[in-house]
């Protein structure tokens, strides 16, 4: 187990300002990560992908785009914003822009586990 300050920091993100975001409450930041956690946004982000559709790609990226940047986890916000800019501009793979969210969000859900579970 290990705390969130150690997460965000193992995340190479800033734990303060999210901390500070949030009013200096810690127990908002785990309320909210938890709530991230067990979000679908991701499942219908990589079914949409799965299925090719971009329409639900956009939306599912930009929803979990917004989660990430509230919750400081601008590593994992900034591949979901390359994927809706690309879809938004019309020229895409899908499966090329997803497989960095892919790397991303499964290296932030194993480390926040650890600091959740």
């Amino acid at each position: 187990m290990i705390t969130v300050a150690e997460a965000y920091s193992e995340l190479n993100e800033n734990y303060d300002a999210v901390l500070s975001r949030l009013m200096g409450k810690e127990n908002l930041v785990i309320k909210y990560l938890t709530m991230f956690k067990n979000d679908a946004t991701y499942d219908a982000l990589t079914n949409a992908v799965s299925a090719g559709s971009a329409e639900d790609a956009l939306r599912a990226a930009h929803s979990l785009k917004g989660m990430c940047f509230n919750l400081g986890l601008i590593s994992l916000g900034t591949v979901c914003s390359d994927l809706v800019d690309a879809v938004r501009g019309g020229e895409y793979d899908l499966d090329q822009l997803y497989a960095p969210i892919k790397s991303e969000y499964e290296k932030t859900a194993e480390v926040l586990g650890r600091c959740l579970d």
